[in-house]
């Protein structure tokens, strides 16, 4: 285990790559919320995509799940969280992105994939030095 932002604990559950359970990191009230509001947007459910090279929405084999992106910082509830994300990451609000679920149905998948990042030395490099770098899809 090890502390991290909000006095919260991370509990190690796996490595390469790292999964940690938050243990509480949303309160009973906060999950009846989100159920109320995932369920009045049911319909709003979209295929998931990832980052094509140029940054677009790419509609991969990789990930045939369904997401719904709830609006970031709509209502109290959320702002509450997304305020408990951000310190859990230890980055400013306007560097993480809205909440998100994500709906699996049988035989759904997310397969290793990128979406925008550092995908090759030479990038890597170019970051280093503070310029752009690639990535992609």
């Amino acid at each position: 285990e090890r502390a991290c932002g909000g006095g919260r604990r991370l509990v190690p559950l796996h490595s390469s790559p790292n999964i940690y359970k938050v243990e509480r990191f949303v309160s009973p009230r906060e999950i009846e919320h989100l159920d109320r509001l995932i369920t009045s947007r049911r319909a709003a459910f979209k295929r998931s995509h990832t980052d094509d090279v140029e940054g677009n929405d790419a509609l991969t084999a990789e990930r045939t799940s369904l997401s719904l992106i709830l609006p970031k910082g709509a209502d109290a509830t959320l702002r509450a969280i997304e305020a408990r994300a951000t310190d859990l990451v230890g980055l400013p609000p306007d560097h993480v992105e809205p909440l998100q679920v994500v709906s699996y149905a049988e035989g759904a998948r997310f397969d290793l994939h990128h979406d925008l990042g550092v995908l090759t030395m030479e990038d890597d490099e170019a970051a280093e030095r503070g310029g752009g770098g690639g990535g992609g899809g």
